[in-house]
């Protein structure tokens, strides 16, 4: 927390402190608002990724080595079409999404990610995912992302909050614009 200033009044007994009663009508420690317009695409075109063709080597290096994301027998007896590729693979494309156009490339402003699957990524799907400004806590904004297959089938629903960059409004005094 960053103390921004202090505020000194002086009550006459018996009466109430019209500056800690404009506080408490006024704010509150979990100031949650959503935008009535339902928020606004952030991004110029949706972020479109293909998913890997095998997955291996993401198997390897994330150490899940499920067989129904690398042997397709085992994935046609788990009654799938194909394997499937990683469920985090798909959420971290989708995170990255939402850094490149909301925290300036800086994946430390994400506060929160929460994603939930809600679909089946195949090899060599082509993802589009959407990033969506939908509110604001705290100064923080609140981010719903969604990621879909080619087909159009929502395959990834999230909600994030991501710090903003620091702003100042700066006023010179009357008479430095001339």
């Amino acid at each position: 927390e960053i103390r921004v200033c202090a505020v000194k009044s002086t009550v006459v007994h018996g009466h109430h402190d019209p500056v800690v009663d404009f506080f408490a009508r006024t704010s509150t420690r979990d100031d949650l608002t959503f935008f009535e317009s339902g928020g606004y695409l952030v991004q110029r075109a949706p972020a479109v990724v293909a998913a890997p063709t095998e997955n291996v080597s993401y198997s390897i290096a994330s150490r899940d080595f499920n067989a129904i994301h690398r042997n397709a027998d085992v994935a046609v007896l788990a009654d799938l079409p194909d394997t499937i590729v990683h469920g985090m693979w798909t959420s971290a494309v989708a995170r990255a999404a939402l850094v490149q156009c909301t925290a300036t490339n800086a994946g430390d402003a994400v506060r929160k990610f929460d994603a939930t699957f809600v679909g089946m990524v195949l090899p060599g799907d082509k993802l589009c995912t959407e990033v969506k400004h939908v509110g604001m806590q705290e100064g923080d904004k609140l981010m719903e992302v969604k990621t879909c297959s080619q087909t159009g089938a929502t395959v990834l629903t999230a909600h994030a909050r991501v710090r903003t960059a620091a702003t100042a409004f700066v006023f010179t005094g009357q008479g430095s614009a001339e």
